[in-house]
């Protein structure tokens, strides 16, 4: 048993299981096609397809299937690493498979580290057990064998760097760090809307952690609510509308709502 538990503490082999587990667990989704919904990040996708010399449109455009009528909100991070993807491989089912699964090796990383930073040397196993229960989690199937999850993954792991450079400016204040985890916040929301409840958490952190005093947590929380503002002002100017939802609801999609309307036909 010691040296079991000497094994578990061993930094090289925490990483090696938090890696490595995944990477086998996620590894036949390499030979899978493209599924629903990947229309939205590469497949057939006009501006996509039109690779860097599209990114400018994809800039002012909504995240959909290439169909302007459609409105599901502003994301434009994804397409645009989708764009990339394109010019250097073309349409490729296992690159984008290849994609997002590094990319979910690298929220995990990332999220490995910042707990580490967070908990530091209190409780030095918590960190591997709650990112290898985080990684094994069936929820997240969808999320790495779906290529249009890419915006999840790619907010997930710039809301983690937020984090992380959050509570280095709060052990140690410095304009670079401040700069990262604004910029982090920033690249989160331009890849999902829906980050703004992740980065919500971000003075939760502080506070709870014992990073900062509750005097000093309306700082972050007037950081978070700038941000969110400035996103959706941003979507105005560029897209000359909303960042809220403006699609046709299908029954399978959200069947209470439908339900809804049509009860009150």
């Amino acid at each position: 048993m010691p040296f079991f538990s000497n094994l578990l503490r061993q930094k090289r082999f925490q990483w090696a299981v938090i890696l490595l587990l995944p990477l086998l667990l996620y590894a036949n989704s390499l030979s899978n096609d493209y599924n629903l919904d990947d229309e939205f990040i590469i497949r057939d996708h006009p501006l996509v397809h039109e690779g860097i010399s599209g990114i400018p449109a994809l800039l002012r455009s909504s995240f959909n299937s290439g169909d302007a009528s459609k409105d599901y909100g502003y994301r434009p991070i994804p397409m645009i690493s989708a764009a990339v993807e394109y010019q250097l491989f073309g349409e490729k089912p296992f690159v984008s498979h290849s994609i997002s699964l590094l990319l979910y090796l690298a929220t995990l990383a990332a999220l490995f580290v910042f707990l580490r930073l967070f908990w530091g040397d209190a409780y030095p196993l918590l960190p591997f057990v709650a990112v290898l229960f985080f990684a094994l989690h069936p929820i997240h199937t969808e999320v790495v064998d779906n290529v249009k999850c890419r915006d999840q993954l790619l907010a997930f792991l710039f809301t983690v760097a937020t984090w992380y450079y959050a509570c280095l400016a709060a052990a140690r204040a410095s304009w670079g760090r401040i700069a990262a985890a604004i910029g982090s916040g920033i690249l989160a929301l331009l890849s999902n809307p829906t980050a703004v409840v992740m980065l919500a958490l971000t003075p939760l952190w502080l506070y709870f952690g014992g990073k900062v005093s509750w005097k000093k947590i309306l700082g972050p929380i007037a950081v978070w609510i700038i941000l969110y503002v400035g996103y959706e002002y941003l979507v105005d100017v560029i897209k000359g509308g909303s960042s809220k939802l403006d699609n046709e609801k299908f029954f399978w999609e959200n069947t209470l709502y439908v339900v809804k309307i049509l009860s009150c036909a």
